[in-house]
């Protein structure tokens, strides 16, 4: 008996839908909101992948998925044969730089005794060059010995400034050569350190993506860390509708994790470049309203208030062509539009409320 009365109303439905079809239907007055839709997924407002600088063996991991945790905790340990030979290769040659600057027996401790065996040998030949020029002064000598004694002085002269010049440039070099090491030894202490990973945030472990004993690199992501408590809203809205969305509209959301739930949330980012893959563009809100507990990965639906008018005429939307037209008992129709929903589109003008139109076929 319930079989044949669900046929007998299914019977009466379509027979409806048909002759709504022949007869048509009239434009009525309504309350008409335009939205975007787009799907959403909830995600962490800070979040980020964890990659190692440098490549090893995993040797211990301090966190498990789930865990709550703060800035600047150990995440996972690992080793690697070579960091170790860098860091020794480096502190021994920052010593042999060190030593080559400001060790006894230093090539610039050589240097400086030549110079100062230089010094007493310009000291001499001065002295010299000196009591010749005052013989030569007086007639005393030969001029070819004074000659020999200025020559000899001048000579003494230019070597001690030579070796001078060589020393501060031997110097200067044996300075970088040690500052250069002194970098070298850092470097490879802070690459030893990066062996260490730690967290860049306070907020939980969402995933842990390795295990101990496996290889890594800069390359794989080893974990998942993001905010515990405070999350944001990830829309991907057609790149068609992007030019309608604006920073701090009203957002409609629901969520599959709370069917029978409706949340309230605003749009705050705009990110300004398309996704070629999806021909979408990335937006981002913030709840308004939220439901007690959230969960990275919650995904929904929602819709983004644009445009709300009170009482407008307006027609289903598959009543109008492409063109902007309408099919009448006088024929085609054109009809100035307004906003639309998904169902309905307001007419402004070409048509009233008397007017009969005709689905198209």
């Amino acid at each position: 008996m319930r079989l044949g009365i669900s046929l007998l109303f299914l019977i009466l439905l379509v027979s409806s839908g048909c002759s709504e079809q022949k007869t048509g239907i009239k434009p009525e007055h309504r309350d008409l909101i335009e939205a975007v839709y787009s799907t959403v997924n909830v995600e962490p407002k800070l979040s980020y992948s964890v990659y190692p600088q440098v490549g090893g063996i995993i040797e211990k991991i301090f966190i498990q998925q789930g865990d709550t945790i703060h800035q600047g905790d150990p995440i996972v340990k690992i080793t690697n044969k070579t960091i170790g030979v860098n860091v020794e290769n480096a502190r021994l040659q920052f010593e042999v730089a060190k030593n080559a600057f400001e060790g006894e027996s230093t090539l610039l401790k050589e240097m400086m005794e030549q110079i100062e065996t230089a010094q007493s040998i310009v000291a001499n030949d001065s002295i010299n060059y000196e009591r010749q020029k005052r013989l030569w002064a007086q007639n005393v000598g030969s001029r070819l010995e004074f000659e020999k004694r200025e020559l000899a002085y001048d000579r003494s002269k230019n070597d001690l400034a030579r070796l001078y010049t060589s020393y501060n440039r031997t110097r200067d070099e044996l300075e970088r050569k040690m500052e250069m090491a002194s970098n070298s030894l850092k470097i490879n202490k802070l690459n030893a350190a990066d062996y260490t990973l730690r967290s860049k945030l306070d907020g939980m472990v969402y995933s842990v993506d390795k295990e101990e004993g496996e290889s890594v690199s800069p390359q794989s992501p080893i974990a998942f860390i993001g905010s515990e408590d405070d999350f944001i809203i990830v829309l991907r809205i057609d790149e068609v509708d992007i030019s309608k969305v604006m920073e701090g509209q009203k957002i409609i959301i629901t969520l599959d994790a709370y069917p029978n739930s409706t949340f309230e949330a605003k749009v705050v980012k705009i990110f300004p470049e398309k996704d070629e893959r999806s021909l979408t563009v990335r937006v981002e809100a913030d709840f308004v309203t939220r439901p007690n507990r959230l969960l990275k990965g919650l995904s929904g639906e929602a819709n983004i208030l644009i445009r709300e008018r009170k009482n407008v005429l307006t027609i289903p939307s598959q009543y109008l062509n492409e063109d902007g037209m309408v099919q009448t008992d006088n024929g085609m129709v054109a009809v100035k539009t307004g906003i639309k929903s998904l169902e309905f589109t307001e007419v402004i003008e070409g048509i009233d409320s008397t007017t009969v139109i005709k689905i198209l076929e």
